[in-house]
């Protein structure tokens, strides 16, 4: 290790990510230290002198904005580079996370190594070890810096969206036309035909670290025991207070070994940590589906909040390292559904049939991605079309609002018979629809709909307060794919969606 090399601080309580990470920036000459819970990390930064922190906001003990908030207020670390990873799904915590003082936030899913490293040595004011030129790109909407004030933005519509409204009725093999030149942004360089990981978010200010009680230094709770200031943790160790999760990871105790820098360094990296990934995953689906069936045995809100907290803990790991492995379906179905089970743990009310059914349908779906491996994420660079039918305007921007939480913009409507004439004249990869309208029931739509070519596989989710038998078997009699009873919760139709669309996408 280089005697000035630049000391950072990783907490991250999934041991795989952790030593990954770590691996990596001590190939780039860093010193990198491991804290595995948040209560550790929050000491040990206090007892060492880092440059700069890696931090997850999901964490045991205290959490990652716990941390940014109670450091932020004292004079020590009002300037300390913070980078900070979170779900892009979890709009709210990467607002609070920028107003906490974030310095730059990642959407843990689709960011790799070398995205963090070049983003550390700008703000440490470090020369990259890679050349610009052959470095990977960094996606189009994976992170965004927070400090200054800053407006996210959503990514440009894909080529090929149709707004409400305007439909010219091109033939079936066009697909929806698009509007105008004038009214239609051009596509973002790089942007795929899976909708991008960050939710579209308002703009807000940072907050200063005034806004904060000042707490003046930590004191260590009589069982903390401080971990060794000299040096980082051994390779492959963290220290036993850190926490009992590390020593049981089913991939490895440490990153593959004997991989350079630079872009060859990066590219061997990534195939490292993929073959490693698709070996292991088949036994996270199982631990998923006994985790789930351990749930729906459970009794008692407490009970069950319990037992979502371990199932998420399973899927934010799951997904993180999917990303890690340049995976793209699996980490978007995997955000997506961690914030579904997110927010379950704070309405376990919400915990009915259709959440077990959802969730059940969810982890058999990320088996069959991890089965499929790296075609999972075949034909990315197609548009995106989904209609929604429904004749009631609340109802229909319910629905079109949970769409735009996977940052997927439906076509909307009202009349199921002009959605019918939209069918006859344009290729969808999802529709969703009411069952009870005038006209054409949702049933008697969907049964028309697979009498076209072009849609005849389409598929079909009807939302509906029809939560019966008799309405659930006419919707599999009339072609429909599944149903979700009203009131649903948001994030649910979201995943559904986004299951439907990557489950055309591979058939």
């Amino acid at each position: 290790m280089e005697q000035n090399a630049r000391k950072l601080l990783i907490i991250e309580d999934d041991p795989i990510i952790a030593n990954i990470y770590r691996s990596k920036f001590e190939k780039e000459g860093y010193e990198a230290e491991i804290a595995a819970d948040g209560q550790v990390g929050f000491y040990r930064l206090h007892e060492g002198q880092f440059d700069a922190l890696l931090l997850d906001l999901m964490l045991p003990q205290m959490n990652g904005l716990e941390i940014l908030r109670k450091i932020r207020a004292q004079k020590r670390f009002e300037k300390f580079p913070v980078i900070v990873f979170t779900n892009a799904y979890l709009g709210n915590i990467a607002h609070e996370a920028a107003q906490a003082g974030a310095t730059h936030i990642f959407f843990k899913a689709n960011t790799t190594p070398r995205q963090i490293i070049d983003t550390l040595n700008s703000i440490l004011f470090l020369p990259s070890s890679a050349d610009a030129s052959s470095a990977p790109p960094p996606g189009p909407s994976n992170s965004f810096p927070v400090n200054r004030p800053t407006t996210l933005t959503a990514p440009s519509a894909p080529a090929g969206w149709t707004p409400p409204n305007q439909f010219p009725g091109p033939s079936p093999a066009a697909g929806p036309s698009p509007p105008p030149a004038s009214t239609q942004p051009p596509p973002q360089s790089g942007t795929s035909g899976y909708p991008p990981m960050n939710p579209s978010q308002p703009s807000y200010p940072a907050r200063p670290a005034s806004a904060y009680p000042s707490p003046g230094a930590p004191t260590a709770p009589s069982n903390y025991q401080a971990t060794n200031p000299a040096g980082p943790y051994p390779a492959g160790t963290v220290p036993a207070a850190a926490s009992p999760m590390m020593s049981s990871s089913p991939l490895f105790s440490s990153a593959p070994q004997g991989i350079g820098t630079g872009r060859e360094g990066d590219l061997a990296f990534q195939a490292e940590i993929l073959r490693t990934f698709l070996e292991t995953a088949p036994e996270s689906i199982n631990v998923l589906r006994k985790l789930l069936q351990t749930l729906t045995q459970s009794e008692g809100d407490a009970v069950r909040v319990s037992h979502l907290l371990d199932l998420s803990r399973k899927i934010h790991s799951m997904t993180g390292n999917a990303g890690l492995a340049g995976l793209h379906a699996i980490p978007q179905i995997g955000a997506a559904f961690e914030a579904l089970v997110k927010e379950l743990c704070g309405a376990p009310g919400n915990l009915n049939a259709s959440t077990i059914h959802t969730v059940a349908q969810t982890i058999d779906f990320l088996g069959v991605l991890i089965h499929k491996g790296t075609a999972a994420d075949s034909g990315e660079n197609r548009p995106i079309n989904i209609l929604v039918v429904d004749d009631e305007v609340i109802s229909r921007r319910a629905v079109t609002y949970a769409l735009e939480k996977a940052h997927l913009k439906p076509i909307s409507v009202e009349d199921p018979l002009m959605a019918y004439k939209i069918l006859e004249n344009n290729v969808f990869d999802l529709v969703i629809t009411d069952v009870d309208m005038p006209g054409m029931t949702g049933f008697e739509l969907c049964t028309k709909l697979r009498a076209l070519p072009h849609n005849k596989s389409t598929p079909v989710i009807f939302v509906t307060g029809l939560t019966d038998f008799e309405s659930r078997a006419r919707s599999v009699l009339s072609g429909g794919n599944d149903l979700i009873a009203k009131p649903f919760m948001l994030i649910e139709l979201a995943l559904k969606a986004l299951t439907f669309i990557i489950r055309g996408r591979i058939s």
